[in-house]
C-alpha cells in the first residue's frame, strides 16, 4: 500500500513478520504479535478492537498469502475465513509442519 519501504518490509520478514491485520498489527507464524517497527505506524482497528467484535471475516485469495492467513488464524481473532481451495489446503499443511510441539 505504499506505507512502508521495501527496505522495511525486507528487515520485519527477516525478523519473522508473515502477515498483518489491515496494515498495521504484525504477527508472526504461529501468530504472536511480530517485534517490528513497523508496528503501530497506521492508524485502525487492533488486535484487542477484532477480539470485541463477534465474527471477524479474513478474506484473501492470491496464493502468496497462505503463511499470512495461517499466522492470522493463529491469532484466534478471525472466525470466518473466505479464501481458495488451494490456500486451504496450503494453510492445514503449514499448521502442520509449524505447529509447536507441547512442552510436556
Amino acid at each position: 500500500m505504499g506505507w512502508f519501504s521495501p527496505t522495511e518490509i525486507a528487515a520485519a520478514k527477516r525478523g519473522g513478520t508473515i502477515g498483518d491485520v489491515m496494515g498495521y498489527d504484525f504477527f508472526d507464524i504461529y501468530g504472536q504479535p511480530a517485534n517490528t517497527t513497523l508496528q503501530g505506524r497506521v492508524l485502525g482497528i487492533n488486535r484487542s478492537d477484532l477480539e470485541r467484535i463477534p465474527n471477524v471475516i479474513a478474506i484473501a485469495s492470491e496464493q502468496s498469502k497462505a503463511t499470512a492467513l495461517l499466522g492470522a488464524l493463529r491469532t484466534g481473532v478471525i472466525d470466518t475465513l473466505a479464501t481458495t481451495t488451494v490456500n486451504a489446503m496450503t494453510v492445514i499443511s503449514l499448521d502442520d509442519i509449524t505447529r509447536k510441539t507441547p512442552v510436556a
